[in-house]
């Protein structure tokens, strides 16, 4: 079968756009594959993670009930469960409905169900008893029922939790395997998918390359002056028809050669008149030399000759005459360029002294922007200081104050104690009283013993004792006497002391007072102090910033004038060599002949 090259390189891709067409759908197949696999897995264990958090969350409820006292955040315990329990439900029963579980899965999920159900039971009532204020039956129903149910629950949960990663585990090393298999196959596939694309691609080339190289071979003896060589193809496509043509063309070119000798002939010597002119136009560089017209081919070329000579006449006059009105421009240019130099260069001077000034206003400002903030937090630490001072003074105040409490109080309980001595004073007076008229009963008792005789002895040693007593009992009211006027006096003096030191507390409450009052005239008059100094210190920080930004403006200005001047050095440059060249321009343009112009 003849295939042209568009078909055949049509064929070798559809082959090869086949094989990888095979090799993608394969692909794409077995990654559909593990991704739903994978995503079942982590689907059945995201919900049985779900879950257990739910149950544990359940489970610290009973803790944290007990714990908490307010029944706003029991109430919030409580409102939870219906919650919990939804969560905890909705995820097993979606981990039940999971497709491809194995049989240790649906046994860990239907034991894990049944454990739930069995706890949830039992759950409500233990809230009941707390609510009905049962503590010890709670407890006891707790230790009965809900702690080993709730801990059967958390075991099976732990334990399908379990069984799905070991479930996992056998499926992704299932996985693994087929990611192995398919990568195997893939190579297969692959390999042949190249093999069958090489085929095409060698049965392609040979049947391009070997026309072409035929081609190459009569192109090369054509070259070498055999135009007897043909390509002689027979195939039927593009490269065929190339040969067959070029056969055809060399045939006709060979029956043309003979009639185009004798044309040559006459050509050359048309030629050789035409180089002759042209010669002398070069060397003379005279362009009113005229090229000799023909009546053969030469003679449009001896026209186009006249022609090109006239043109260019015309061309030249008037690059002459724009040479001279650049010489012109180029001087004005120059002249131009040489003023605006002298003025840049006074500009520049005065741009470079304005940025050492405006340098040396920013380092000023930054100093007085520090010591602004020095002064600032000197009056801050006024501030404090004044602050510090206040409080301790309004201690002293509340110290005085309590103070003159505890001494008025001493000076009540001093005055109730000289108001004790003197009922002491009278009860002596009683004493001394009785002491005295014992002491009479005791000297007439000692009388009528004497007068007794011997019968009275006994009768007058007890009169004598008793005399002895009642002069005791005289001495000793007699020293507490003098004890007690001592004590009043001296608590009429402690009395009077402390009227004088309740005197003296007041006007010191006084003092500190005013003290006080003073204190915080002064500390207002150093906040406003501080204020002030802050906002000149916040005035001068911006100042300081300002005159930074002006430096930074300063040195930008600074670099533009340089590189101003930089450009006016280059256009001078510039406007040198343009007058230079248009210089150079007149005297190559002067050097050619030129016509007289017409009119």
């Amino acid at each position: 079968m003849n295939f042209n090259i568009r078909q055949k390189l049509l064929a070798g891709f559809a082959a090869l756009i086949l094989a990888l067409l095979v090799v993608g759908g394969y692909s794409y197949q077995q990654v559909n594959k593990l991704e739903k696999i994978i995503a079942e897995s982590q689907s059945e264990e995201a919900l049985a993670g779900r879950a257990q958090s739910a149950l544990w969350e359940l489970r610290y409820g009973f803790p944290q009930f007990l714990v908490l006292t307010d029944a706003e955040n029991r109430k919030k315990i409580v409102d939870a469960e219906p919650r919990l329990y939804k969560v905890l439900e909705d995820n097993m029963k979606a981990y039940g409905q999971s497709p491809g579980l194995t049989p240790a899965q649906i046994a860990s999920h239907k034991v894990t169900t049944d454990a739930w159900n069995l706890y949830k039971e039992r759950r409500a009532p233990w809230f009941a008893l707390i609510g009905d204020n049962k503590p010890e039956e709670a407890a006891t129903f707790r230790a009965q029922y809900t702690t080993p149910l709730g801990a059967a629950t958390v075991k099976a949960m732990t334990e399908l939790i379990d069984t799905t990663e070991k479930e996992d585990i056998t499926q992704r090393g299932e996985v693994v395997k087929t990611v192995e298999q398919s990568k195997t196959l893939l190579l297969v596939i692959a390999g042949a998918a190249i093999l069958l694309g090489l085929i095409a691609a060698f049965l392609v080339l040979r049947s391009i390359l070997l026309p072409i190289a035929l081609l190459q071979t009569a192109l090369g003896k054509l070259t070498a002056g055999d135009y007897t060589a043909r390509a002689k193809l027979t195939s039927k496509d593009e490269l065929g028809q190339v040969g067959n043509a070029l056969d055809t063309l060399l045939d006709q070119r060979l029956e043309g050669l003979s009639n185009q000798a004798k044309e040559a002939d006459q050509i050359s010597n048309s030629v050789v008149e035409i180089m002759q002119a042209v010669g002398q136009v070069a060397t003379n560089k005279d362009l009113s030399i005229q090229v000799p017209v023909t009546a053969d081919v030469t003679g449009a070329i001896g026209d186009a000759m006249n022609m090109l000579t006239r043109e260019t006449s015309k061309v030249l006059r008037n690059v002459t005459d724009v040479s001279n009105d650049v010489a012109s421009a180029s001087q004005s240019v120059k002249l131009g360029s040489d003023t605006m130099m002298t003025a840049n260069t006074a500009s520049q001077s005065e741009v470079e002294s304005a940025a050492r000034e405006l340098s040396q206003a920013a380092t000023a400002l930054t100093q007085m922007a520090q010591m602004a903030q020095k002064a600032n937090d000197s009056a801050e630490m006024a501030v404090r200081s004044n602050r510090q001072a206040l409080l301790t003074v309004d201690k002293t105040v509340k110290g005085i104050a309590e103070s003159r409490d505890v001494i008025r109080e001493t000076e009540k309980r001093i005055k109730r104690l000289g108001e004790r001595s003197q009922e002491i004073s009278q009860v002596v007076g009683i004493i001394n009283s009785i002491a005295e008229r014992t002491g009479l009963l005791a000297l007439n008792a000692s009388m009528q013993a004497t007068a007794a005789g011997e019968a009275g002895r006994g009768f007058a040693l007890v009169a004598e004792e008793v005399k002895r007593l009642s002069e005791n009992a005289r001495d000793a009211t007699r020293e507490i006497t003098t004890l007690v006027s001592s004590i009043q006096s001296e608590t009429s003096e402690t009395v009077l002391a402390m009227n004088g030191a309740i005197t003296q507390v007041v006007d010191l409450s006084r003092l500190a007072d005013q003290a006080g009052t003073e204190m915080k005239h002064t500390q207002e008059a150093t906040e406003d102090l501080a204020a002030n100094v802050r906002n000149i210190s916040t005035t001068s920080i911006e100042q300081a910033q300002a005159g930074q930004t002006l430096q930074a403006r300063a040195i930008t200005i600074q670099a533009s004038s340089r590189e101003t001047t930089r450009q006016l050095t280059a256009q001078n440059d510039v406007s040198n060599k343009l007058v230079a060249y248009a210089q150079d321009l007149l005297r190559e343009v002067g050097v050619f002949k030129l016509p007289r112009a017409r009119g």
